[in-house]
């Protein structure tokens, strides 16, 4: 039984998949950011994190500076829900220098299997990220994309 919930719900995740996106810009919260929250599956648990980071654009372009808070809530111990609020700093070479808030992210996450003798464990979840970055200044995606992960 256990085992045809998690195949169900990992079917379910796999159906809600929107079709990719690209976007110039890599490493500032929109498209081509990977990983809400972890490079692992972890299983979900209460954090608060402040991030730093610089990423160098495409042939010496440039440089995104990015600030970032994110945080996780456990509602239960094999469910979270998480937040992803980026401030970043564009500087393009050509361009005028952009700053403000890129796009923020909401993230539901699912615990499907665990060892904790281990510390093996496999979750499954959905980042949402909303437009809420200017996209024209470089500082988000435009649209509003779905970022499931395993």
């Amino acid at each position: 039984m256990k085992t045809l919930w998690v195949l169900a719900c990992v079917c379910a995740a796999l159906g809600t998949a929107v079709p990719a996106s690209a976007h110039h810009v890599g490493g500032h919260g929109g498209p081509s950011y990977f990983n809400p929250f972890s490079t692992t599956s972890r299983p979900p648990r209460t954090f608060l994190s402040f991030t730093f980071s610089v990423d160098s654009l495409d042939a010496n372009l440039g440089e995104v500076i990015r600030y970032q808070l994110s945080g996780e809530y456990a509602v239960h111990r094999r469910f979270s829900i998480g937040v992803r609020l980026p401030f970043l700093t564009v500087h393009e070479r050509f361009l005028p220098e952009s700053t403000g808030i890129g796009d923020v992210a909401l993230t539901l996450k699912g615990l499907l299997w665990s060892r904790p003798a281990k510390r093996m464990s496999l979750s499954l979840g959905n980042a949402v990220s909303f437009p809420t970055g200017n996209e024209a200044r470089g500082l988000g995606a435009g649209e509003v994309l779905f970022s499931p992960f395993l």
